[in-house]
């Protein structure tokens, strides 16, 4: 039998998540979240909005992290240090999942993140993104020769 999620680009190095794979949306806003990031991805997830067009998919100990810093570092009295932390907890949800294995895209995040029909998951190390096709394939796209330069340009910068 053939690994077809390798094909697609999903791989999992050691708990470790990386490439890609497609998917679609159906009227009801569910998809699957890719089988090889499941290996890695156990619940409970939480969807999580990014501010580069995408929304997160984040464990829940990852998405504790991030929470935990924020409560430790923003006072209760500090109103314009608490919006940001307001907005981002509000449009936080917890992934379901029904009993067919799909998941539901929250609608303002999938609004946010100009999601029509397909989608991409992307794995990035111990979580993923959620991008819209256009979108992933606009900003990410290997096949355009100065969007490589650039990422790899970038990644040099901080030392790899």
């Amino acid at each position: 039998m053939i690994d077809l999620s390798y094909q697609k680009g999903a791989n999992c190095m050691a708990g470790i998540l990386t490439g890609y794979v497609r998917h679609s949306v159906d009227d009801k806003n569910r998809t699957r979240i890719p089988a090889k990031f499941k290996e890695v991805l156990t619940a409970p997830l939480y969807f999580v909005p990014a501010d580069n067009d995408c929304i997160l998919l984040l464990p829940e100990q990852r998405a504790k992290e991030m929470m935990e810093r924020s409560r430790a570092n923003i006072s209760v009295f500090d109103t314009d240090a608490q919006n940001p932390t307001t907005f981002l907890l509000s449009h936080t949800y917890e992934v379901k999942e029904d009993g067919q294995g799909r998941i539901t895209l929250p609608s303002d995040l999938k609004k946010m993140a100009q999601i029509d029909k397909d989608l991409v998951f992307v794995g990035k190390f111990d979580y993923a993104e959620i991008w819209a096709a256009e979108t992933w394939e606009r900003k990410f796209s290997v096949l355009e020769k100065g969007n490589l330069s650039a990422m790899i340009a970038k990644l040099k910068s901080y030392g790899l």
